[in-house]
């Protein structure tokens, strides 16, 4: 990706009295963000599956296409880098996309951290880490927008099978709006409201 920059405006920054670093850290959050945040975007640029150069000019499918590219590569890169949670979210941040597995990170793998048991993460986390599992956030409904008490959708307990039954009775219930992932997830975390012996 070429890096070009308007000659007016290098004019007027070349003019300018104040050094700019100082508060480049600052906004970043220290010199080593600063440094980090670079190194990311010397990456981005200098692969062309990130360019986002002809966005504007191709179909939904071929953008869902060229965001699956992303997202394998992203991955690639942040195994071999060992990236944590945070250089994850800003690698993202950088891409500057909508890349089918973001909300995997950001909503999905969350989820599992906090409401999963210590052995349930022991089995899953593994398996989100190396996209077996590709997960979804259903929460949303047609209905209800994000008012999780009118929530429509129940997971009713079966002992006898040890499993929950999942069941959005109306159109109203239907579950809306889970991200680029409502194509590429093989998993969801739903939100529903619970019963367990005939009572919610």
């Amino acid at each position: 990706m070429a890096n070009h920059v308007n000659e007016s405006i290098k004019k007027e920054r070349e003019a300018c009295q104040i050094d700019p670093e100082p508060l480049t850290h600052f906004l970043d959050g220290s010199i080593e963000c600063t440094l980090k945040r670079r190194k990311f975007e010397a990456i981005i640029a200098n692969d062309e599956i990130f360019s986002n150069a002809e966005n504007i000019f191709l179909t939904r499918q071929q953008r869902y296409r060229r965001g699956r590219e992303k997202a394998k590569k992203f991955h690639e890169i942040a195994t071999i880098n060992n990236f944590s949670k945070e250089e994850k979210n800003l690698f993202y941040m950088l891409i500057d996309d909508m890349v089918p597995t973001y909300l995997h990170y950001l909503m999905f793998v969350p989820n599992i951290n906090l409401l999963f048991s210590e052995e349930q993460k022991r089995f899953w986390l593994p398996k989100c880490e190396t996209l077996e599992v590709i997960g979804c956030y259903a929460q949303t409904e047609m209905g209800h927008g994000s008012n999780i008490r009118a929530l429509e959708t129940t997971a009713t307990y079966k002992p006898d099978i040890d499993q929950f039954e999942i069941n959005s009775p109306t159109l109203t219930s239907t579950k809306w709006w889970p991200g680029t992932l409502g194509r590429t997830a093989n998993h969801a975390v739903v939100i529903a409201q619970l019963i367990i012996n005939e009572r919610k």
